[in-house]
């Protein structure tokens, strides 16, 4: 967390420097812009190499003896890692294309559309944390050879974002001129005053599907603590492209419906995957799942 704040800061700074040419320094755009993430992204990396270098890291994990290749668990690596690489891949791809086909019933709906995902984006995140967190605890505890205090984690992680997730669902749609008023700031009244009322409608969706993907955040990153990474991707793939990407293509470019059906699509998109990942975890394959079983630790880990 304190690495990548760092590396934020630095971002902003790098970013008012180099987009506006302050400082003495040429004035580069959005090049200015790319160079500041660079630069940033190596600052946070070179951190990272301090940090897994220090004495008591090494010592007890012994951080710089294993830079060896082993290929045993370097094809861990890939098994469980790809899988997981890609579900990320693909789901980014799906509301990409998504977006961009939304962007054919105009620049109206595109800017609603916009400003819909970013403060969807912003709320989400703390969610995302916490899936992380449930898919270290599940490895921790499967790798101790205790399920049951795999599955407790899970649900834990469940009811605190369940209760964070609605709460803002809730804010959505009670005050959603709290989180729309930011992008109104700097922006053309004359424009905005259209985009306004979408932007209202569609964070009624967006309140809707923000619930349903709390299931889909914790129980995905349960079952990918497991290693059941290829499911997960899998799962994303088909849903992504047979329930986002294709039907949205159809009601907006083939039948030019409105904004309102491409919406619905995309919340039970997300509602079908959070579905999804639920019945995986109720079906309790991945209680049996090692990512690294005891027998097959390298002499570096064992």
């Amino acid at each position: 967390m304190w690495v990548n704040s760092a590396a934020t800061v630095l971002n902003l700074i790098l970013d008012y420097a180099f987009i506006f040419g302050n400082w003495g320094f040429p004035e580069m755009g959005i090049k200015g812009a790319a160079l500041a993430t660079v630069i940033a992204t190596l600052f946070s990396a070179f951190l990272f190499l301090l940090l897994i270098s220090r004495k008591g890291y090494r010592t007890k994990y012994g951080t710089l003896r294993g830079w060896r290749l082993e290929k045993p668990l370097f094809m861990r690596v890939i098994r469980f890692g790809l899988p997981s690489g890609i579900q990320f891949l693909l789901d980014i791809a799906g509301f990409t294309a998504f977006i961009l086909i939304l962007g054919r019933l105009g620049a109206t709906t595109l800017a609603a559309t916009t400003i819909a995902f970013n403060i969807n984006t912003i709320a989400f995140m703390p969610m995302i944390g916490a899936g992380m967190t449930v898919s270290i605890l599940v490895g921790q505890y499967l790798g101790k050879d205790m399920p049951d205090l795999a599955q407790t984690s899970v649900y834990s992680g469940f009811h605190l974002t369940f209760i964070y997730m609605t709460s803002i669902a809730l804010a959505y749609v009670i005050v959603p001129d709290i989180f729309i008023a930011p992008f109104a700031a700097q922006a053309d009244k004359e424009s905005f005053r259209d985009i306004y009322p979408l932007a209202v409608f569609i964070l009624r969706f967006v309140a809707v599907y923000s619930v349903f993907d709390t299931l889909n955040i914790i129980f995905s990153s349960a079952i990918k603590g497991a290693g059941d990474t290829r499911f997960v991707m899998i799962i994303i793939f088909m849903l992504s492209l047979f329930v986002l990407v294709i039907p949205t293509y159809l009601s907006v470019v083939i039948m030019a419906w409105s904004i309102t059906v491409p919406w619905i699509i995309a919340t039970l998109y997300l509602t079908l995957l959070g579905f999804a990942f639920l019945f995986r975890f109720l079906g309790g394959k991945w209680k049996d799942m090692r990512v690294i079983e005891k027998d097959h630790l390298s002499p570096t880990l064992s």
